[in-house]
């Protein structure tokens, strides 16, 4: 996927210096968050800043994380269902058929 052409901050076109800021976060009650961390890592050896919120996480806290940070792209591990929360799967349409 290539990088977003504008940022939502700014509404400026991106500088190609810019160091990106991510959000990584493990949702639901699944405790495995090795490939969250690696991930995490690997984007850090990359050069973009990451902040991980860590385990146990609900979309709604994952969410307002990314708005207090104030990142570019936010990255979930979640192997359990949990984003399909009844708060969160009101509306929900599937990406895929």
């Amino acid at each position: 996927m290539a990088p977003a052409e504008t940022s939502t901050r700014s509404q400026a076109p991106m500088n190609q210096n810019k160091r990106w800021r991510v959000l990584t976060a493990k949702v639901g009650l699944d405790g495995h968050d090795r490939g969250v961390k690696v991930v995490s890592r690997a984007l850090r050896d990359a050069g973009v800043e990451v902040i991980y919120a860590g385990l146990r996480q609900t979309p709604e806290m994952v969410v307002e994380a990314a708005i207090q940070e104030d990142v570019d792209a936010i990255g979930v591990s979640l192997h359990s269902g949990a984003h399909m929360t009844s708060s969160s799967s009101r509306n929900a349409t599937p990406l895929t058929s």
